[in-house]
């Protein structure tokens, strides 16, 4: 039951967000979207940077856990290779969708994005990407 209501938990937030920066942009004629990607960056922050202070990361190292300081060098390594292009894929796909949404309403805005998904599989295939 707990997993089912953070579902829907999530999803509540995410229509509320969406509709919210509709709104702005719209309504209110707020014109840079781009500074709502910010304050939502920010405020998704906020809760982060006390966890992750008090996170000692571990990656596995030949099937084994081994604890990665902050500031080595394995850990700033592991950090752009993994965490730092799925950090930037993600900023540009919400700043898009903010942007969107001053443009297209909200119900065409996720139908939209719903299909990005399937039209990047299908762009894919066609110019020869295989399946591992």
């Amino acid at each position: 039951f707990g997993r089912i209501a953070l579902l829907y938990a999530f999803l509540v937030c995410l229509v509320v967000t969406q509709l919210s920066v509709h709104w702005v942009l719209r309504d209110l004629r707020f014109q840079y979207s781009t500074f709502l990607t910010f304050l939502q960056f920010a405020a998704c922050c906020l809760p982060v940077v006390p966890f992750a202070a008090h996170a000692r990361p571990t990656e596995l190292c030949k099937g084994v856990p081994s604890p990665m300081p902050f500031r080595s060098r394995r850990f700033l390594s592991f950090y752009g290779r993994k965490v730092v292009p799925v950090v930037f894929a993600i900023s540009v796909s919400v700043a898009a969708n903010n942007a969107s949404l001053g443009l297209i309403d909200p119900g065409l805005n996720a139908v939209l994005g719903n299909m990005t998904p399937a039209c990047t599989g299908i762009l894919s295939a066609l110019f020869g990407a295989r399946l591992p």
